[in-house]
């Protein structure tokens, strides 16, 4: 009698598990090539009118039934020069990474197209934190007396003062 609390616990759980699950599994499955290339183009990266988006967040458990749409890039159209340095820069969630996972087919190509120029490398962004302090982390665990640690972390310092300040 003990373990039926236990069971009827663990069944809910296993049924609700069971449901996300579900849907992973009856996902699409990407099929063919995720990169395009086309070595005698002149360009190192040719986007023409490409839309890209993540998938379908899953709805609400048991709350609001309205679909809400992924985030997505459209009508992306860009042309990159051989031997050129590009960055891209913009606020945080502003679709810096989506625009490189898709381009490489990590997200998913809605239309248009995406062609390399040459062989293609990626290393996606991680978060790194150590479980240190910030100092510790800052310094990337050099002795704390040596002379980069402290302009590190007084370099640290400063721009999370102006941080903080600036709102």
């Amino acid at each position: 009698m003990m373990f039926l609390p236990r069971g009827l616990s663990a069944a809910s759980d296993a049924k609700s598990a069971i449901s996300r699950l579900y849907k992973v599994f009856e996902a699409e499955t990407h099929t063919g090539s995720a990169v395009a290339i086309d070595e005698n183009q002149e360009w190192a990266v040719d986007l023409d009118k490409a839309t890209f988006e993540w998938e379908a967040p899953p709805s609400p458990e048991g709350g609001d039934k309205t679909p809400t749409t992924p985030f997505h890039l459209e009508n992306i159209t860009m042309q990159i020069k051989r031997g050129t340095l590009v960055a891209v820069v913009g606020r945080v969630a502003s679709g810096k990474s989506s625009l490189l996972s898709g381009m490489v087919g990590e997200m998913r190509s809605v239309s248009g197209r995406v062609i390399f120029g040459g062989r293609v490398s990626y290393c996606a962004q991680s978060a790194w934190i150590q479980n240190a302090t910030v100092v510790r982390h800052s310094c990337l665990r050099l002795i704390h007396s040596s002379t980069l640690c402290s302009a590190k972390t007084s370099s640290l310092a400063n721009y999370m003062i102006l941080i903080v300040t600036g709102g």
